[in-house]
């Protein structure tokens, strides 16, 4: 077990938590490399995986599978009844990529093409 696997576990579960609470499917994943495995509630084909580990500097980070850091973990720790700013720009972003995943695709314009 990694140092520090406590804690990132207990940043995914809280980050599985507010995404459930806003409609969400949000599993914490306890593999050999733990993970939040995040569904559309509406297409269970339509998923994304959240990682957390710790940046250069020793602060936890929530991170895309492609390597691209998404926000702060510890600020989310503050999530209880009202989110602070990181924590909605982190479950803002985690949303917007789900959201973009899920939209229906474009209607054809009159002419049978699509835009």
């Amino acid at each position: 077990m990694e140092p520090g696997h406590d804690k990132q576990l207990t940043h995914l579960q809280r980050l599985a938590d507010e995404l459930t609470s806003r409609g969400f499917t949000a599993r914490l994943l306890d593999a050999s490399q733990p993970c939040v495995k995040v569904t559309n509630p509406h297409n269970s084909k339509l998923t994304e995986r959240v990682l957390c580990r710790p940046t250069e500097d020793g602060s936890w980070c929530f991170w895309w599978p492609s390597q691209q850091p998404i926000g702060a973990a510890e600020d989310l720790a503050a999530v209880s009844g009202a989110p602070d700013a990181t924590a909605q720009e982190v479950t803002g972003a985690i949303t917007r990529a789900i959201a973009v995943l899920t939209a229906p695709p474009a209607a054809p314009d009159q002419d049978g093409a699509r835009p």
